[in-house]
């Protein structure tokens, strides 16, 4: 009697039939509503997310996007701002003129240095509207305190544009930055002679 011809395994077995992908994955979907809960509730990424939400509180008008459009402009600072680590130094010697390298010799490089500018001026923007969006909703609230908690500690020391560093003039007339002292508008350190540069005209 012939032996039964084996069936071969498939691409898509080998992935998820390890003990990695089951530690992460640890339940199977099935299209019902409790295995609906399951899946969210048992898995390590989307445990993060609640298993259910009422309809409007995905709408575009309540949730304004706030949040995922401050991860966006987050990532695009941070890649944009690596590829500037290889063209600019931050010393005064080399400074200005890695900017201007950089602005005009290098393929793109003034719009990856705007790209930079643009979207740490619009993450501090949407973090404030985010972080507005979920207090005038009550986002805050049980059981979602701790939410609010870590977004607090992530978000809330993210804007500082009222922050000065130590800035001096050197002997051959740069300006010299100093980002060990950082004086801060709110405790009135402003007025320190080393926040600024005194300028006395032409």
């Amino acid at each position: 009697m012939p032996e039964p011809e084996k069936r071969r395994t498939s691409l898509g077995e080998i992935v998820t039939n390890n003990y990695v992908w089951r530690s992460i994955f640890r339940h199977g979907y099935a299209d019902t509503p409790r295995n609906r809960v399951l899946q969210v509730s048992a898995n390590v990424w989307l445990h993060l997310h609640p298993s259910k939400m009422r309809r409007h509180g995905i709408r575009y008008r309540h949730t304004w996007c706030a949040g995922g459009l401050t991860f966006l402009l987050y990532l695009c600072t941070v890649v944009t701002g690596v590829v500037l680590m290889f063209y600019y130094r931050p010393t005064g010697e080399y400074a200005y003129w890695d900017v201007k390298y950089l602005d005009f010799d290098v393929p793109f490089g003034m719009i990856m240095r705007n790209m930079h500018r643009w979207a740490a001026h619009g993450m501090v923007i949407f973090i404030w509207l985010h972080m507005f969006r979920v207090f005038m909703t009550g986002s805050y609230k049980p059981p979602r305190e701790f939410n609010w908690v870590v977004g607090v500690n992530f978000e809330g020391p993210t804007p500082r544009p009222l922050e000065r560093v130590k800035i001096t003039l050197g002997d051959d007339g740069q300006l010299v930055v100093d980002k060990a002292f950082r004086y801060r508008y709110e405790l009135g350190q402003w007025d320190d002679p080393n926040a600024y540069v005194k300028f006395t005209g032409a």
